[in-house]
């Protein structure tokens, strides 16, 4: 369901079956026909990264290893069995001559198919070297329940797992804490961190190393940023190397998507935005290598079956990759749980507001805005003295011009430009209608006077939704006045016929409407990797604020704040869906909400960071360097706001939408569905914690450290359980 049909698994690999020796029996560790059993630490060197189950579905699931032969290169023909005891002695599958490629970096994926619903299964890979035979694990799997049955579903969400001096303390929880009731888990983005070198704090034991350094990116600082398919795959390699993940994947299949970290932080499509528009970041081979180790390293379902009754090897082509993969889909667990997975990041446009955007540009003249606001609202948004503008292409104006080219040439090799690279950076933004603000900022640091604003038409320019220099993400697609953005993007949604919001793209929108309008499950959940709900920051009844702050802000537009006409559309059209939530990740924080407190309707979840600096950390190390007013330093009013109640500011600035806010705790998300309702339980850790490996320490020792928070969720309204 929900698959296109453009992948194909390789028919080459796909070998005859065996017959199943029914009688055969198997243990684990024990010899086959008089082979030896390789040891514990040789299997581990020939297994290094356990194994994995993904995508359960009613009679088919993924499973995947990878398999090396030390001291060779080539391939490695493994053996597979499927049983239904943990002993190995009633089987269901084994399999023979299935190839672990080179290729695809030592990694298998297998489809096994004709299995019963809602049934345990235990599986191993293995092979044979001069009369020993040498095992994987064993991992646990669990098929989907039919969509008949009246079955509880229960499932975990992970996201946001930094691996760069951090430990995963949140998963020893959740292999814990987590009952045997729990049917699979939920990878929402952010699998890996695709840079490695400048982060703090780094514990030796904790580091990502590039086998070649000189194939990455250099962003400075001694950080390095994954490009080629094997940085890539090392990534992946080192994550994946993790005891506790190794734990996670061997007890639960996974169903995942990606979210920006599998490729490039706040891509869009193939674009990075590491330089903030200082060059072209757009690298359709580099996205393509992330998306190759990303489905090689992860157990997830594609193409058609084959004709091989018991299995189908599943490889990913490079021609599969982008821009055609799809990677959307949708699973039914029983009668009363549909899940839809989204792809936010492979179709969208660029962030309306471009990271290189000269401040002084105005995107709508005063023509315009009254044509769309009348007059009266119009003077009232636009006062005298704020919103003026004049056309610097004017031949009056010809000297004011070749100043305002200078001064904006000289910023831009300040802000690491060529010098010709600045100078055709001016040439294309000193044009046309500019901001008068802008501009006398412009002259004052050319030592010249001021231009007055009598007689000349207001306008909106990039200044007034928060964009104040010249290649930043602040105004771009973080901390923008909620107001002048909203009117902003109204605007360009209308000029452009929609496009410039279509984050899903029009064929993956047009899979998701359908999908869970026509669901016939009791609960449906849609899964979006960045948040649904509105994240403000409403300054503008804070004491003491400076009034240039004293605004509503969103706080991130990296995530669908920043496409509010497309999010607005795409909640209609999902108005007459029953029981819908929309799952999240990314903000490494913990949301619970609604679109609006008078109608819940839709319930928004947004799940902890399984390690990644905590939304409070990152707000709190970014207030004091924005500004050197003393209202953003300790003890200020702005960071009072931001830092010491941040949770408060969040939760008070939708207007009672969010009921829980948690900005300062690692941990995971936990669902539960029946036909009454859904359980959703948060499992929150400090992130104090997240620098002492808790795995080393004593039992109990984690567990003092532990708080959760419960809700009970029944027509989108969330009552504290």
């Amino acid at each position: 369901m929900g698959r296109n049909d453009r992948r194909t698994f390789d028919r080459r690999t796909i070998l005859r079956s065996i017959a199943v020796l029914g009688a055969a029996s198997a243990f684990p560790g024990c010899s086959d026909g008089g082979e030896k059993a390789g040891s514990a630490e040789e299997n581990a060197r020939r297994f290094p990264l356990g194994v994995a189950s993904g995508d359960p579905r009613q009679a088919t699931v993924i499973l995947w290893t990878r398999a090396l032969n030390p001291g060779t290169t080539g391939d490695v023909t493994l053996r597979l069995e499927v049983a239904t005891d943990s002993a190995f002695t009633k089987f269901v599958v084994q399999k023979e001559g299935l190839p672990a490629t080179a290729a695809h970096d030592g990694c298998i994926k297998v489809r096994v198919k004709g299995l019963s619903p809602a049934t345990t299964y235990y599986y191993r890979f293995s092979y044979a070297v001069g009369g020993t035979r040498f095992r994987s694990t064993s991992g646990r799997t669990r098929t989907a329940p039919d969509a008949s049955s009246d079955v509880q579903v229960r499932f975990a969400v992970a996201n946001c797992q930094d691996y760069v001096g951090r430990y995963w303390n949140s998963y020893q929880q959740m292999l814990a804490a987590a009952p045997e009731d729990v049917d699979f888990f939920v990878s929402i983005g952010d699998y890996i961190y695709e840079t490695t070198g400048a982060t703090t704090p780094q514990p030796p034991a904790r580091t990502v190393t590039f086998t070649t350094a000189s194939e990455t990116i250099d962003l400075g600082g001694g950080e390095l940023a994954a490009k080629s398919l094997g940085n890539y795959r090392d990534l992946y390699r080192t994550y994946r190397s993790d005891p506790l993940l190794q734990q996670v994947h061997a007890r639960w299949p996974v169903i995942v998507t990606w979210d920006d970290h599998e490729y490039s932080d706040d891509c869009w499509g193939s674009t990075a935005t590491y330089f903030n528009g200082r060059r072209n970041e757009k690298d359709d081979e580099r996205r393509r290598n992330a998306e190759q180790a990303f489905f090689e390293y992860l157990p997830i379902d594609e193409g058609t079956a084959g004709s091989d009754p018991q299995t189908d090897v599943v490889t990913t082509e490079r021609d599969q990759l982008y821009p055609n993969q799809k990677l959307w889909r949708t699973f039914a667990f029983g009668k009363h749980l549909e899940l839809v997975m989204t792809d936010f990041r492979s179709f969208r446009p660029d962030h309306p507001i471009p990271e290189d955007a000269f401040p002084g540009t105005v995107v709508a003249d005063q023509a315009t805005l009254v044509g769309v606001l009348g007059q009266a609202t119009f003077d009232a948004s636009f006062p005298p003295g704020v919103a003026e503008y004049l056309n610097v292409d004017a031949p009056a104006l010809a000297q004011l011009k070749g100043a305002l080219i200078a001064v904006a040439t000289a910023g831009a090799v300040q802000a690491g430009l060529s010098q010709a690279d600045a100078a055709a950076y001016a040439a294309g933004v000193i044009r046309g209608n500019l901001g008068l603000v802008v501009v006398n900022q412009m002259l004052a640091a050319a030592n010249q006077s001021p231009i007055p604003p009598t007689g000349l038409e207001r306008g909106l320019f990039y200044a007034l939704i928060g964009k104040q220099s010249f290649f930043t993400q602040f105004g771009s697609r973080y901390v923008v006045v909620k107001g002048s953005y909203d009117l902003y993007t109204a605007l360009l949604y209308a000029q452009t016929a929609k496009a410039s919001e279509n984050a899903f793209g029009s064929e993956q929108e047009g899979f998701v409407v359908t999908r869970l309008t026509q669901s016939t499950a009791t609960h449906k959940v849609l899964v979006s990797s960045v948040s649904l709900i509105s994240m403000q920051l409403n300054l503008t009844n804070v004491p003491n604020v400076p009034a240039q702050f004293a605004q509503n802000f969103y706080f991130d537009v990296d995530q669908w704040d920043g496409f509010p006409n497309k999010r607005a559309e795409l909640l209609a059209q999902l108005s007459s869906v029953q029981n819908l939530i929309a799952l999240s990740g990314d903000i490494h924080g913990s949301f619970a909400g609604n679109e609006k407190p008078s109608a819940p309707k839709i319930a928004f979840l947004t799940s902890p960071a399984i390690s990644s600096q905590t939304v409070g950390e990152e707000v709190g190390a970014a207030v004091t360097t924005f500004s050197s007013d003393p209202a953003f330093q300790p003890g200020g009013s702005i960071y009072n706001a931001l830092v010491t109640f941040l949770p408060q500011l969040l939760q008070g600035s939708t207007g009672g939408a969010m009921k829980f806010v948690n900005t300062s705790s690692h941990g995971f998300l936990t669902l539960g569905f029946d036909a009454a309702k859904v359980r959703a339980t948060f499992t929150l850790i400090p992130a104090s914690e997240v620098t002492v490996d808790y795995s080393k320490q004593a039992a109990g020792a984690l567990q003092a450290k532990v708080s959760t928070q419960a809700f009970d969720i029944a027509g989108g309204v969330l009552t504290p359980a």
